[in-house]
């Protein structure tokens, strides 16, 4: 007897499930600190960079979440995060994950794994997590700001790098896009190359230097190094209206990379009186040999068209004898063949259709002959000094002929005729030996000036009074004078402004921050204790400076918190009484709002915290004065109540473009079925 036995089955009933190749990036090493912040970045597409970021824009809260889940199979992209080869449950639509207040525990190997319809990639990093890291990647302190400018003014940003022995090295880029994400330093031998199109940043410092009105002819790059801490800053100065928009510091050692945002918005002209540009350029003293060419130069600007007219002692400048006729209506004003006679008070007088602008520059012509020496009168500076410092005072000659003898003088107190002074009458001051001088040579105006500087080391409270430098040559002398101030070392004393209350009572709902910022010279330091146990970097708890933040709040954590500080001179200290109770039903709780100082056209977004167990009714209002009938302005309609977490709701409220009718006092108000609680806080908006 034969049997067969038939198997078949259709092709659609058993899918043969495709093997994904997947390419292997280079590994990153990261070395972090206890109680810092780490953000791992997973290759991605920049088309679904786009997408969630029109999500976050769109949506928010659960409606966010719910989007992201649907939009991943559409997007046909999925990514999986291990840790030590073990998955990570992580949600696939997050291609990066930001790790907050890492601890011990959080060292490993990472893998993110980007998974296409046909391929995909994978990256590694490898943290490493010490309780002090000596040569750990710098992490810079500045934070994003904004900063907002007219044409013609300067400004200076500054990035700080800590946590670092290594020297860092640092760049300044311009961003061509506001979105651009991956920021961070390729890891060649190249520390200029940025990851990303080159169209998509301007490296600041290394192109087109030879053009004046380039970006990197206006810009000036110092670094310096103060303590362990590293400070670069960008100095932007006559800026531009295409000089708006992002500006990053890069900053990378051995052992990683750390970058910070300013966003500069540059405010056009149309609409603008006239008002003063060129801080760096703009006189108001000049000193000419005679028989030379004196150039006035007026720098302002403003809405065009601007008109010029140029005034000598208070009397319109038309002519004078050497030149019958005078170009001055124009923003520069030159002198040609000058003599004695041309000296005097200058006014450039800038108008337009909004205003007027009136710049004085005083002019002193000198014969080529034998003349008295003429100091820079901005020169000597005063100084404020603390016990054991070095104090430096500087004296700037503008002209002399011949070379002028220098001498310096400490006077045994103020004269009465100050700032007039007679130094004929040695009784009243001491000469200081020629030992402390040196001589110094400076760029000012575009021309090297000599002069003298005068070092005091060590410096002691009977150092403190009135300092004069004084040129003499046989015909004639000058003379310039600063002070000296005295600062006493002082104990460590808690900042005013800070609020800092003695019982704090809260459900174990939201991270709770400690604050205890001191001053004191030398700078204190702070020691956190609780219930008289010292603390360290544990689980929950991080301190950093002058505060202690606990970022799981659980009944266990209740007690006191004492912050003390000390140093040479004194000590204080501030305890905190901390208690941690269950959630009870209660009235909603609304979080401390601070006043807000704005500027006009400026965008902020008001944020009320408010914890409640049941969903809050909320509402915004703002006061509109004592003479108005109508009672407070009613914002609600304009505002948006968000769940953060379980039990806390955020209400917000957006100012999107600051005008002065915004100023006032505002009111924010969550009711539930047990009570009512408002929180005011004052927005002042000023041009």
């Amino acid at each position: 007897m034969l049997c067969f036995w038939w198997s078949y089955a259709r092709h659609s009933e058993t899918p043969r499930k495709r093997k994904i190749q997947f390419t292997k990036l280079s590994t990153r090493f990261l070395n972090e600190q206890v109680g810092t912040s780490v953000t791992l970045n997973c290759p991605v597409r920049p088309f679904v960079v786009r997408m969630y970021r029109h999500l976050r824009r769109t949506k928010s809260g659960e409606e966010l979440e719910h989007a992201r889940r649907q939009m991943g199979p559409l997007l046909g992209v999925k990514y999986r995060w291990y840790k030590d080869g073990k998955p990570i449950r992580h949600h696939r639509s997050a291609w990066f994950m930001r790790l907050q207040a890492v601890q011990l525990q959080d060292a490993g190997t990472y893998t993110c794994k980007v998974a296409m319809s046909k391929h995909g990639t994978s990256r590694k990093f490898v943290l490493k997590v010490f309780k002090q890291v000596r040569n750990g990647r710098p992490i810079l302190e500045s934070v994003s700001k904004n900063i907002s400018l007219r044409v013609g003014e300067s400004t200076t940003l500054t990035c700080i790098s800590t946590n670092t022995r290594r020297s860092p090295q640092g760049n300044w880029a311009k961003l061509n896009k506001y979105q651009l994400r991956k920021l961070e330093f390729e890891n060649d031998k190249k520390l200029g190359i940025l990851s990303g199109k080159e169209k998509d940043y301007e490296l600041i410092g290394t192109k087109n230097k030879d053009e004046a009105d380039s970006l990197s002819a206006r810009t000036r790059i110092q670094r310096e190094k103060k303590g362990n801490s590293y400070e670069f800053r960008l100095m932007l100065d006559n800026v531009q209206e295409a000089d708006s928009g992002v500006y990053a510091c890069l900053v990378r050692n051995k052992y990683g990379s750390d970058y910070r945002k300013f966003f500069v918005h540059v405010k056009s002209t149309k609409g603008q009186a006239p008002y003063p540009t060129h801080e760096i350029l703009r006189r108001e003293f000049m000193a000419c040999p005679a028989f030379s060419t004196a150039r006035l130069s007026c720098y302002v600007t403003g809405d065009k068209p601007l008109t010029y007219q140029w005034y000598k002692n208070g009397k319109k400048f038309n002519n004078r004898r050497l030149s019958k006729k005078m170009n001055s209506t124009s923003s520069t004003l030159r002198i040609r063949n000058s003599l004695p006679s041309d000296s005097g008070l200058y006014t450039c007088r800038a108008s337009n259709p909004y205003g007027v602008y009136d710049h004085n520059i005083t002019l002193q012509i000198v014969h080529n002959t034998p003349s008295a020496p003429v100091i820079l009168k901005t020169y000597p500076q005063n100084a404020t000094s603390l016990p054991g410092k070095t104090v430096v005072f500087r004296c700037i000659e503008i002209i002399s002929n011949p070379l002028p003898d220098y001498r310096w003088y400490k006077w045994h107190s103020v004269p009465a005729t100050y700032p007039k002074l007679d130094f004929r009458n040695t009784s009243q001051f001491i000469e200081i030996s020629p030992v402390h001088y040196s001589a110094i040579q400076v760029t000012f105006g575009g021309s090297v000036r000599y002069g003298g500087k005068l070092t005091l080391r060590n410096v002691t409270e009977d150092d403190a009074g009135l300092y004069s430098c004084v040129l003499r040559n046989q015909f004639g002398m000058d003379y310039a004078s600063a002070f000296l101030r005295w600062k006493s070392n002082e104990g460590p004393k808690f900042v005013s402004t800070v609020h800092r209350p003695t019982t704090i009572q809260i459900p174990p709902t939201a991270p709770l921050k400690l604050n205890c910022d001191a001053t004191g010279e030398p700078k204190p330091k702070i020691i956190w204790s609780r219930n008289g146990t010292p603390l360290t970097q544990i689980q929950g708890i991080a301190v950093t400076n002058y505060s202690l933040t606990l970022n799981e709040l659980v009944p266990q954590h209740s007690g006191n918190y004492t912050c003390h500080v000390e140093n040479t001179w004194g000590s204080i200290n501030h305890t905190f009484d901390v208690r941690i109770k269950e959630w009870l039903f209660v009235r909603p709780i609304i979080m401390p709002l601070s006043k807000k100082l704005l500027r006009v056209g400026e965008r902020y977004e008001v944020r009320c915290t408010i914890v409640s167990s049941k969903q809050p009714i909320p509402s915004m209002t703002r006061e509109l004065g004592t003479t108005s009938s109508t009672g407070p302005e009613n914002l609600t309609s304009r505002s948006k109540l968000v769940k953060l977490d379980k039990n806390i709701y955020q209400y917000n409220y957006v100012i999107r473009n600051a005008t002065a009718n915004d100023s006032g006092n505002y009111s924010c108000i969550a009711r539930n079925a047990i009570g009512k609680s408002q929180r005011r806080f004052q927005i002042q908006v000023s041009a």
